[in-house]
């Protein structure tokens, strides 16, 4: 079995075969600094890298095992969704990470319904933390970067200071590697002016998402198999347009350190991402919520139709569709998934309408909910239902 070293080594020399010695713009250069701070300058790319990390861990007082033991890989061709999920669950806490169970299911319900995820919790490194620990146990590559304030443009992640480009790069090569990146200390209402390329590939998943610019060249449609998880800096962003709205699906983690086992095996079953794309399509047909309680969020549409501009877009319905599915699939019951879905995706859309209605009469919103649901069934969702309430308030 190979070391990390010689597993970095022959990653490293697998790219100079790939791009040869060319000086085009579009050259990976694997030990260029990230970062223009000039304490860095004289670190090479993964020195750089480590001591970010390292920081960043003991900023939030993460503690992880004294060793992780390989095994090797297993692309799975059959699986148990919900014995995989408390596998994952179990591999979170012996790595010292502490979230829901309702968090790991969630997770796998966001990327089967949209490529874009915001990922909440109270500290922004416990969910960078989260993001890793999920890619590891699943087989994704898994990358990260943290935004700068100093970011114009879309065209910006190209630059050396991201690893953006090589995440793109990677993902490309590669089209049955599930590939997944976090993007931390997000500023949320930033998304649409600088990310505006990651936005419009999640909300248009069956159109390609032209990429290419007089910087990079290389890949000209974002790959298919990349998902992106936003990271906020600040944990009670709550900013929300209809474009974000329509093309993000918001987790918000319930994310605390324990102490993790001293030794953690690796997880040796993997998801290749045609046998993730085939598992979730089985799980749509398999698992569904029943017709029944999609006729109350037609209901709830009818309602918003009369008093807003609101239109549930067929994109949207299938994001809820697949989400709810998902949920299901992986251990979920019904009421959880719905209030899941409407919690993390229907209500936040909804929370930045103009209802025009007192929503404390007979006729508001939260009582339309209290009636089709039962608030009792409605643990996280009633929360954003006040809010609603409160903003539309005659």
């Amino acid at each position: 079995m190979k070391s990390k070293k010689e597993k970095k080594l022959k990653k490293r020399g697998f790219f100079k075969r790939l791009f040869g010695k060319s000086k085009s713009k579009e050259e990976l250069n694997l030990d260029a600094p990230l970062d223009d701070s000039a304490e860095d300058q004289s670190l090479s790319g993964e020195e750089l890298i480590q001591k970010e990390m390292k920081r960043d861990e003991e900023e939030a007082n993460l503690q992880k095992p004294k060793r992780v033991i390989s095994r090797e890989h297993i692309f799975v061709k059959d699986v148990d969704p919900k014995k995989y999920c408390d596998d994952l669950y179990s591999y979170l806490q012996d790595n010292g990470l502490s979230v829901n169970m309702n968090n790991v299911r969630e997770m796998f319900a966001s990327m089967a319904a949209t490529k874009l995820v915001i990922v909440k919790s109270k500290d922004p490194i416990l969910s960078q933390r989260f993001v890793e620990l999920f890619s590891d146990f699943i087989g994704a590559y898994y990358t990260k970067d943290k935004v700068k304030p100093n970011l114009e443009s879309f065209d910006d992640l190209y630059s050396d200071n991201y690893r953006f480009k090589k995440f793109i790069l990677k993902a490309n090569h590669d089209p049955n590697k599930i590939n997944i990146m976090s993007l931390r200390d997000v500023k949320l209402d930033t998304l649409e002016q600088y990310f505006g390329k990651v936005l419009e590939y999640a909300w248009n998943p069956l159109l390609a998402c032209n990429i290419e610019n007089i910087i990079f060249s290389s890949v000209k449609e974002m790959p298919i198999n990349t998902w992106f998880m936003v990271i906020p800096k600040d944990s009670n962003d709550t900013f929300m347009s209809e474009t974000l709205g329509n093309s993000a699906i918001t987790l918000e983690l319930n994310a605390k350190t324990i102490e993790p086992k001293e030794e953690v095996y690796e997880n040796e079953k993997k998801f290749s991402y045609e046998f993730m794309t085939n598992l979730l399509l089985g799980g749509y047909e398999k698992y569904y919520i029943k017709e029944e309680d999609w006729k109350k969020v037609d209901k709830v549409e009818e309602y918003l139709k009369e008093y807003s501009t609101f239109t549930l877009d067929n994109r949207m319905f299938r994001q809820l569709e697949r989400y709810t599915s998902t949920y299901l699939m992986f251990g979920g019951d019904e009421y959880e998934a719905m209030d899941s879905v409407l919690y993390a995706k229907l209500l936040r859309v909804i929370s930045i309408l103009k209802i025009n209605i007192d929503q404390e009469s007979e006729k508001g919103l939260f009582q339309l909910f209290e009636k089709l649901f039962g608030l009792e069934n409605l643990k996280r969702s009633k929360k954003i239902l006040k809010e609603i309430q409160e903003m539309n308030r005659y």
